[in-house]
């Protein structure tokens, strides 16, 4: 799927179409999850992060602007960032906090 069916599929799913959403799932997943992968090395949280990933997408449909598109990739940064954020030091991650030391 070309980034032009793509849009068209997002702007069907805005509309509340749950197989176009479907379609965008299908769509980006395989990228989505190899983004996050990059990012967190636990494969449960990957796995977590990706399906929050899609639940904020689906429930930001209301509120979504065609004309500022990136708003979706916003979506996937905070969810990735809170994870990170929410771990502990000494475990897998470093917290935000001791991160930017």
């Amino acid at each position: 799927m070309n980034d032009k069916e793509l849009l068209l599929w997002l702007d069907k799913a805005r509309l509340g179409d749950e197989s176009a959403f479907e379609l965008v799932y299908q769509a980006t997943h395989q990228d989505v999850y190899r983004t996050v992968a990059f990012l967190v090395y636990n494969k449960q949280d990957i796995e977590d992060i990706v399906n929050e990933i899609y639940m904020r997408m689906w429930r930001s449909f209301p509120k979504y602007d065609p004309n500022r598109r990136s708003a979706f990739g916003c979506t996937g940064s905070r969810s990735v960032l809170s994870k990170i954020g929410e771990e502990r030091p000494g475990g897998e991650f470093a917290s935000l906090n001791e991160t930017a030391r």
